[in-house]
């Protein structure tokens, strides 16, 4: 009978243990669920918004502004067939016609938009360009005299938004460093360069 007892108490132990084992991983699975499906729906609703703001800001003159985005990288991408789309947490959209230049992805808890108006010779559009706070820019001169005439057209162009070091080629590359900016972006304004339309005074 002390064996049968204690047989019958292991296995009451097992019983409990595989049990509380089911219903742990059927609690879990169910909140996995949830939490995927309120990130999806809080993609959808930022998609929704992102769009009207992408559009606000391709008509918008000459703007440079932050918005809030949500603690998920945003995804830009073109394929070879140039189809340009953006997303977040696996929804996507089409760029349906807005210029748009980020990185990939972008992250943060701040996107920075700027728009540039691109004139040829009158307007025709406005660039867009994307980037966080958490994205550090390197614009790398020397002392030629194209260097530094592009230079002060970039200087005068660039909004305050941007975190923008400038580093004198023979003198400042020591200042380079990626220290907490996971995004470190390097520009280098050297003769082979080609300084865009809309750049141009």
């Amino acid at each position: 009978m002390y064996k049968k007892g204690i047989i019958e108490v292991q296995f009451n132990w097992i019983f409990v243990l595989v049990v509380g084992a089911i219903i742990l991983v059927f609690f879990f699975g169910f909140v996995q669920k949830q939490k995927s499906f309120a990130e999806d729906k809080n993609a959808a609703r930022f998609m929704n918004d992102m769009e009207a703001i992408l559009v606000g800001a391709q008509v918008s003159k000459e703007s440079a502004f932050p918005i809030n985005i949500p603690r998920l990288p945003i995804e830009f991408k073109c394929d070879d067939a140039c189809l340009c789309t953006y997303g977040v947490g696996g929804v996507t959209q089409n760029y349906k016609g807005i210029n748009i230049f980020a990185p990939d992805p972008l992250e943060g808890t701040q996107m920075i938009l700027w728009s540039k108006e691109w004139k040829f010779p009158f307007r025709v559009t406005n660039f867009i360009f994307g980037g966080s706070e958490r994205t550090k820019y390197y614009i790398v001169y020397d002392n030629t005299q194209q260097s530094n005439q592009w230079k002060n057209v970039l200087e005068k162009n660039f909004p305050v938004n941007f975190d923008i070091e400038w580093v004198n080629m023979t003198s400042d590359l020591g200042k380079i460093q990626f220290n907490n900016y996971p995004f470190t972006k390097i520009l280098v304004l050297d003769k082979t360069n080609i300084l865009p339309i809309l750049y141009r005074t």
